[in-house]
């Protein structure tokens, strides 16, 4: 199950709705659209940015479960970091060559406004001083996955080969379209709330009857004429009116 489960259940409306709908294969930028979407119904300023970043953490830790064994972008055992403890670092993993890696998730609401310099020079003296990882050494030992395109030049200089960078392009590249992905992310969040699928939580009366046992809605039969799913808890066995 997902260790950003907290996430998922924080968010769960948007998380339920959201995954449901890309379950069938969708876009990075339309991911985040979804993420500024959502996010305009947290009058909170604070709260919305928090938002937009534990959204980020939980595509995150989906995307290195889909792909820890891609030597280009993956990370194996990769485990996020309680929030009471993160000073910088949100998660860490081995990479390719199996050595300890941290990793920082950066959400960019303006992919120009590039990750710098000062904001992973405080992962990396996290990650040592904290996390205890031995990242003096060796190289690609602090991944940056991030909305922005890049970081910044002055990233680059002083951080050098230890940065490996999963940027907006990358990050395209892997899960625009995938249909495998979405399908294994949606799976990820059914997981969370213990169901299997879209109908898992209706028993075989409930459905016969056509009424959701969770929150007692009536069963509605999707476009396809395929799957049934009820219009109040999206399926999931949950309701998802209150919260974001």
């Amino acid at each position: 199950m997902l260790k950003t489960s907290g996430h998922v259940k924080k968010h769960y409306k948007a998380c339920c709705t959201i995954f449901d709908a890309f379950k069938k294969g969708k876009t990075f930028e339309a991911y985040l659209a979804e993420i500024e979407k959502w996010a305009t119904k947290i009058a909170d300023p604070d709260e919305r940015n928090i938002f937009r970043g534990d959204m980020l953490e939980i595509l995150a830790e989906m995307f290195f479960g889909a792909f820890a064994n891609d030597p280009a972008v993956g990370i194996t055992g990769y485990t996020p970091i309680p929030l009471p403890e993160d000073y910088g670092v949100d998660g860490v993993g081995k990479n390719a060559a199996g050595t300890d890696c941290a990793v920082q998730v950066k959400y960019r609401g303006d992919p120009t406004d590039l990750v710098t310099y000062s904001e992973i020079a405080r992962t990396f003296t996290s990650a040592i001083l904290q996390r205890g990882l031995p990242l003096y050494n060796g190289s690609d030992n602090i991944f940056i996955f991030t909305s922005a395109y890049d970081v910044t030049v002055a990233c680059k200089t002083v951080m050098g080969n230890k940065i490996h960078v999963l940027s907006r392009g990358i990050i395209q590249n892997k899960i625009d379209n995938n249909v495998s992905f979405w399908g294994y992310a949606f799976n990820e969040i059914c997981t969370v709330f213990n169901q299997g699928g879209l109908m898992s939580h209706v028993s075989e009366q409930a459905e016969k009857e056509g009424v959701c046992p969770t929150c007692k809605g009536k069963l509605t039969v999707t476009v396809e004429g395929e799957e049934k799913k009820c219009p109040d808890c999206k399926g999931m066995g949950i309701k998802v009116d209150e919260i974001y």
